[in-house]
């Protein structure tokens, strides 16, 4: 019986198409031990308010961007902060179909002392995951003990895994090669996931928002896209 695979960093409150891709394999490979990216979604995503876009972003405490690898990012979450997020929320969405099932909830996790983002984002990936119904296993790539590199450390970590199947986004095309996949018995499958339009607040519909918004109006999706190998 083949295993699919799929490998990502546990990003914040991340948008649709990321649990797309959860859904659509046997195995959640949490990529928690490779660097924080400042300019990327670890700890930021969109939602949208009257103004448009906007970028809901946890603040975190510096550290040494070269070494600093995303299990080790501590929040930076005082109550004044906490505030003026969970502030943010209630002004975009007091209007929403969810608003008084998702706020309380978002309120207590923003407020819950995490000490890293890690521990925050995976809260907020549980509760997407609960909401669309999709029960899948977890596995941290910081407790198999890769150390390769590159497009050979995605390989030794689906082998470790026992996986045949490697699931993932269109974005990693410029740089995987299938060829090494394929030397190695794992066939590489390409995400299909195309966004679907649901009611929105504030102007006309933006694709690629955080679950934030999917959850806050209510949404739901055909999950299982049928990836295919190309």
């Amino acid at each position: 019986m083949s295993k699919i695979v799929t490998i990502h960093q546990p990003d914040f409150a991340p948008w649709i198409g990321y649990f797309d891709r959860i859904a659509n394999s046997d195995l959640y490979l949490i990529l928690d031990d490779v660097q924080f990216n400042r300019r990327g979604w670890h700890n930021r995503d969109q939602i949208k308010g009257p103004n448009g876009l906007h970028w809901h972003t946890m603040p975190i405490k510096k550290g040494k961007r070269e070494t600093l690898q995303i299990r080790d990012v501590e929040l930076d979450l005082t109550p004044r902060i906490i505030r003026k997020l969970t502030g943010t929320l209630k002004s975009f969405y007091s209007k929403a179909p969810n608003f008084e099932w998702l706020f309380p909830r978002l309120e207590t996790m923003y407020s819950a002392g995490h000490k890293y983002l890690i521990d925050l984002n995976l809260e907020l990936i549980d509760l997407g995951n609960a909401y669309l119904g999709i029960q899948k296993n977890m596995i941290f790539s910081s407790d198999l003990g890769i150390s390769s590199k590159s497009t050979k450390r995605i390989i030794d970590l689906v082998k470790a895994v026992s996986g045949d199947h490697y699931l993932t986004g269109d974005g990693s095309r410029s740089y995987l090669d299938e060829q090494q996949f394929s030397e190695q018995g794992i066939r590489v499958m390409w995400q299909q996931y195309v966004p679907k339009p649901y009611p929105q607040l504030h102007g006309e519909f933006c694709d690629r928002l955080s679950i934030i918004d999917f959850m806050f109006m209510g949404a739901s999706a055909k999950l299982y896209s049928a990836p295919n190998s190309r």
